[in-house]
């Protein structure tokens, strides 16, 4: 192990020495180069022609900004005409148009509800009723998605005035219970709190 150690650190000399005798024999050796560093004219006066050359050659070196891109669209861009624009007329007193009101009631339900191991995240849903194998069912809707069926008893009207569509929730412990009201049904439905584990 030793003798390889010594054989490398030899090595290392040799090819030292070589790079010296190397330099030596072109004719530049350290003397040269320091002699002439030692003969540059720093302070020499630079000409205005050596300078703007100077600045042209600086200038290549430097990068071109980038022009932004034109899309299409926006190659020929005409004046929009005041006539063309869609305006209400200044003498047109009709009405504003209004959203047709939906055939059934909105809910909001308070918390999420779980039924039939389907999560309903709390929020606004439509609601309506519907008749399957004689037993009723309330459907929970979010626009036309129908996302739940539960099933509802029918239960008698506390007031005497049924036609209006109404539904509410009413929170009874851990349940949420679903009163909808349509045009002479009266539906009642309990369903638990969705109470995730954490």
């Amino acid at each position: 192990m030793r003798k390889i150690f010594i054989l490398i650190i030899l090595l290392g000399f040799c090819h030292c020495a070589a790079a010296q005798e190397s330099m030596d024999s072109d004719g530049q050796s350290w003397d040269s180069i320091l002699k002439d560093y030692n003969t540059q004219q720093f302070q020499k006066p630079v000409t205005s022609q050596e300078y703007q050359q100077a600045l042209e050659t600086l200038k290549s070196y430097q990068k071109k900004p980038k022009t932004k891109k034109k899309h299409w669209w926006s190659l020929k861009k005409e004046p929009i005409e005041q006539d063309k624009i869609n305006s209400p007329a200044k003498n047109d007193k009709s009405p504003v148009k209004e959203i047709p009101p939906s055939p059934d009631p909105l809910l909001r339900l308070p918390y999420p509800i779980i039924y039939a191991n389907r999560v309903t995240k709390d929020g606004f849903y439509l609601v309506d009723s519907i008749m399957k194998n004689n037993r009723n069912y309330m459907r929970i809707k979010e626009g036309s998605v129908v996302l739940a069926e539960i099933e509802a008893q029918e239960i008698t009207s506390e007031d005497g005035n049924s036609a209006q569509n109404n539904v509410w929730a009413e929170i009874s412990g851990k349940n949420l219970k679903i009163i909808y009201k349509n045009n002479g049904i009266f539906l009642q439905t309990t369903v638990p709190v969705y109470i995730p584990a954490n």
